[in-house]
C-alpha cells in the first residue's frame, strides 16, 4: 500500500502559501517529505542534492531562515541557521545535545 506521509500533505498545503504559483508535483520535498526532516547524514547530503535543482531553492532558504523551522530548507540544516543567528525556536530533544563535558555529540 503506497500512502502518502503525513509530511507530505502538509507540505502540499502549505506550498501554495509559500510558493504561489508553483506546482507542488514539480519541487522534491514533496516526493519524499521524510528525506528533509532525517538525522541521518546521507539523507541530508542527498536532501541538499536536490534543494540544488529547485525551483523554490532562495524563498525556501529564506522562508527556513524566518520561521526558524527544522530540516533542510533550501539546502540549510538547522546547523547552518544556527551559525547565522537563526536556530529554531523550539529546541529539539536530543538535536544539539552536549556530553558531560560540554562537547557537542
Amino acid at each position: 500500500m503506497n500512502r502518502a506521509s503525513p509530511a507530505s500533505s502538509v507540505l502540499a498545503q502549505s506550498t501554495p502559501v509559500l510558493f504561489p504559483g508553483i506546482d507542488p508535483r514539480r519541487l522534491p520535498c514533496t516526493r519524499k517529505p521524510d528525506l528533509w526532516h532525517s538525522t541521518r547524514y546521507g539523507d541530508k547530503e542527498r536532501a541538499r542534492e536536490l534543494c540544488g535543482r529547485c525551483p523554490v531553492l532562495v524563498q525556501c532558504r529564506q522562508a527556513g531562515r524566518e520561521g526558524r523551522e527544522f530540516g533542510i530548507w533550501g539546502g540549510e540544516d538547522e546547523r547552518d541557521r544556527n551559525r547565522l543567528g537563526r536556530a529554531p525556536l523550539c529546541w529539539r530533544p536530543g538535536k544539539y545535545d552536549i556530553d558531560r563535558r560540554g562537547l557537542p555529540r
